[in-house]
């Protein structure tokens, strides 16, 4: 019987959660032709299709210059939100991004041959805010757009095919961590439907009674069921 780390059985809910996410990992693929039956997906493709390519990565299959790029591109948007909050660090943005479980979402500028926007994730596992168990999540690790190219969807446009990746490896929800100080981040979520999740620290008190003083939220939002 598995047991969690204190040495408790563990629950029934989250074993399942588990295989759910580690199937998904497993099984990731993803291509263009088995969501162009979406009409919101085909719709899209129709009327960017000629400016941007979609592709789909495992982090195995990212050569060392398309890693490069797409490293570049967090660091161009986020270093100075970091340096804002806590402290950008290369190497250990490195190692996030270099994680075996990393899934990336890739829009390139078909003119420039530039990556356009990224959105990287993993099939995993978080606390139910209101049980003791897991349930299975699609993480958002970075939804990033080159500055020349925001305001044009392409954010939101990976958000919703994370959202239909996460509902065909029956994912519950989506869900990411932001900093504060990240507002425009934070409208931005909101606007597709993210709300700040149970278990994000704003939820919490210490043992004085106060509220948790962390630099981030987390915010989710359940797994659209209709595509």
């Amino acid at each position: 019987m598995e047991q969690s780390k204190g040495g408790d059985e563990v629950p029934k809910e989250t074993r399942k959660a588990r295989r759910i996410a580690e199937r998904a990992t497993e099984r990731f693929t993803f291509g263009e032709a088995e969501y162009s039956r979406l009409p919101w997906f085909a719709d899209w493709m129709r009327r960017h299709g000629d400016d941007f390519a979609l592709a789909f990565y495992r982090r195995t299959d990212l050569s060392a210059p398309l890693f490069e790029s797409l490293f570049a591109l967090v660091k161009e948007n986020m270093e100075p939100i970091y340096d804002e909050a806590e402290q950008w660090d290369d190497a250990n943005k490195r190692r996030d991004m270099d994680a075996p479980e990393q899934r990336f979402l890739v829009l390139t500028d078909r003119a420039t041959s530039h990556v356009a926007a990224l959105l990287m994730f993993q099939f995993s596992t978080d606390d139910h805010p209101d049980f003791d168990w897991e349930v299975p999540v699609g993480y958002l690790y970075e939804v990033q757009v080159r500055a020349a190219f925001q305001g044009r969807g392409l954010g939101a446009f990976l958000v919703r095919v994370a959202d239909a990746v996460g509902r065909e490896n029956k994912m519950e929800k989506l869900m990411l961590t932001v900093y504060k100080v990240n507002t425009a981040a934070i409208a931005f979520y909101r606007r597709l439907g993210f709300a700040i999740d149970g278990i994000s620290p704003s939820n919490y008190v210490d043992d004085d009674g106060n509220p948790l003083d962390e630099p981030y939220e987390i915010m989710s939002r359940p797994i659209q069921r209709r595509a």
